[in-house]
């Protein structure tokens, strides 16, 4: 009976730290995919959304598992800083849909077509900023956004190591 109990002991600690680095990638691409462009939209169902964190973690996991912090006693500093470092790449990768809704703004106030069909989005915004982010946003998924974002996903690790709260630099990078 011992023979059959020993390696599934072993693969049960194995397990254990693959399932702890497992939950540690979700955190920050689940924090990440709350703000992400195209993918994080409130249009998006979150059970969508939910879904794209599990392919995403699917996909980095095996390329950062040798990165990831191992199970310590203090959970909290490790669960904020994923959460943290996810927050930060959302954010940073929002700020280019802002950019092309002002840019919309402002071309809508220039030609007077502010408020011709405002409120088919989920947040008030003028027709043509509306047309500018979805565009923007199609643009970006045909080219290989989702690509690019797994990348940066796998990228960050590099930047903003797991256990450590994001640095200036870091988050300049």
């Amino acid at each position: 009976m011992t023979d059959f109990l020993t390696p599934l002991t072993e693969a049960s600690n194995l397990t254990e730290g693959w399932l702890w680095a497992a939950f540690l990638v979700f955190l920050r691409i689940g924090a990440a995919m709350a703000l992400l462009p195209a993918f994080g939209e409130q249009v998006v169902p979150q059970r969508i959304r939910l879904a794209l964190g599990l392919c995403f973690t699917a996909v980095v996991l095996p390329a950062v598992l040798d990165r990831v912090a191992p199970l310590t006693a203090a959970l909290a500093p490790q669960i904020a800083t994923e959460v943290m470092a996810g927050l930060s790449i959302g954010i940073g990768l929002r700020l280019f849909v802002h950019a092309l809704q002002i840019a919309g703004t402002l071309a809508a106030q220039s030609t007077s077509l502010s408020q011709l069909f405002g409120g088919q989005a989920a947040e008030q915004q003028p027709t043509m900023s509306h047309i500018f982010v979805m565009t923007g946003l199609a643009l970006a998924v045909i080219s290989g956004f989702h690509i690019r974002v797994a990348e940066v996903f796998i990228y960050s690790y590099d930047v903003m190591p797991p256990g450590q709260f994001p640095s200036g630099d870091g988050l300049a990078n």
